[in-house]
C-alpha cells in the first residue's frame, strides 16, 4: 500500500507553517520527497486529484497549498513534464504561498473585502515567501523566484511587482 501523499503533504506543510510562524529556518527535504511521491502517484492514477477535489475541509491555507501542488502536477503531466521537472512543479505548487505564514492569522482568515492597507500587507506575502526559500541557498533560487512571482499576471495586474508578460519567470 502506498503512502497517503495527501495526508503527508498536509502534515509537512503544517510543520513548515509553524516553523515559519516561530521565525525559524525551514527545511524542505521531506517536502521534496513528498513531491516525488505525489508525482509518481499521479503518473499511476488520478486518485490524488479526486481526493483534492473532494477532500473534507481543513485549514484553508494548507489545503490550498496541497491542492495547488496536486493539480499543478496533474497539469504538468498533461504538458508532458517528467522526472525532475514534474517534481519541481509539484514542489512549487506546494510552496507557492508559503509566505502567507508570515502574515497575521486574522488577516489570512478574514472573510469579505479587504481594506486597501490590508490588501497591501497581503500582497507582500510572495516577497516573504521568496526570502524564506532564498535562505535555503543557491539550489533553491529557482523556487524562490517562482514563489515571488506566483501571483504576477500576464497583463501586469498581479502582485507584488506588477510584472508583465515575459518579465514573469
Amino acid at each position: 500500500m502506498s503512502p497517503d501523499w495527501y495526508q503527508l503533504a498536509t502534515e509537512e506543510l503544517l510543520k513548515i507553517g509553524n516553523t515559519i510562524r516561530g521565525q525559524q529556518p525551514i527545511n524542505i527535504t521531506e517536502l521534496e520527497w513528498i513531491s516525488r511521491g505525489i508525482a509518481a502517484s499521479l503518473l499511476r492514477s488520478d486518485d490524488l486529484v479526486v481526493k483534492a477535489l473532494s477532500a473534507p475541509p481543513g485549514n484553508p491555507v494548507i489545503t490550498n497549498l496541497v491542492h495547488v501542488g496536486i493539480l499543478s502536477c496533474k497539469l504538468g503531466i498533461g504538458l508532458n513534464f517528467a522526472g525532475d521537472e514534474l517534481e519541481q512543479l509539484t514542489l512549487a505548487g506546494l510552496l507557492h504561498d508559503i509566505g502567507i505564514f508570515t502574515l497575521p492569522a486574522a488577516l489570512v482568515s478574514q472573510s469579505g473585502k479587504l481594506s486597501a492597507r490590508e490588501r497591501t500587507v497581503l500582497e507582500q506575502h510572495p516577497i516573504a515567501g521568496h526570502d524564506i526559500v532564498a535562505r535555503l541557498g543557491p539550489r533553491y533560487e529557482w523556487l524562490a523566484l517562482v514563489i515571488q512571482q506566483a501571483h504576477e499576471r500576464w497583463a501586469g495586474q498581479g502582485y507584488p511587482l506588477r510584472l508583465r508578460e515575459r518579465a514573469i519567470h
